[in-house]
């Protein structure tokens, strides 16, 4: 019984010391996170908003969380960024995609970024707030 004990350990450790070495993990990508580009999804109470950036634009997509139904037609999706006297208002403007038809709204992108970009999204009776810390 003892050499099934020792072989145990044995297999035990080798299984904790090789793991680091031989595991693939998924690796963060500096870059991406130095622009802003870390968390290009957020979920608010309601809605879901993701982000996509193009070269001149950054495109967002919503979607429902659960039960909500989303109206394209008559969502209306509102950014605010900067802070105190700062902060400015925009409406986002709503595309429909003649490829997929699927719906989404765009911003301009600015030379200096987004901090603190706040989307309020209005569609029909609902109403949600998403928060982006940083968009470059």
């Amino acid at each position: 019984m003892l050499s099934w004990t020792k072989l145990f350990l044995k297999m035990v450790t080798f299984i904790f010391i090789s793991t680091p070495l031989f595991s693939h993990s998924q690796t963060v990508d500096l870059d991406m996170q130095n622009k802003g580009f870390d968390n290009l999804s957020q979920a608010g109470k309601l809605f879901t908003v993701s982000v996509e950036p193009k070269d001149s634009i950054f495109q967002f997509f919503v979607s429902g969380v659960e039960a909500a139904e989303i109206d394209f037609d008559s969502t209306q999706v509102q950014a605010e960024y900067g802070l105190g006297k700062n902060k400015k208002t925009v409406v986002l403007k709503r595309v429909k995609d003649p490829e997929t038809g699927q719906t989404y709204f765009t911003l301009k992108k600015r030379s200096q970024g987004y901090k603190n970009l706040n989307l309020n999204i209005q569609s029909g009776d609902n109403s949600d707030k998403v928060k982006f810390e940083r968009l470059e």
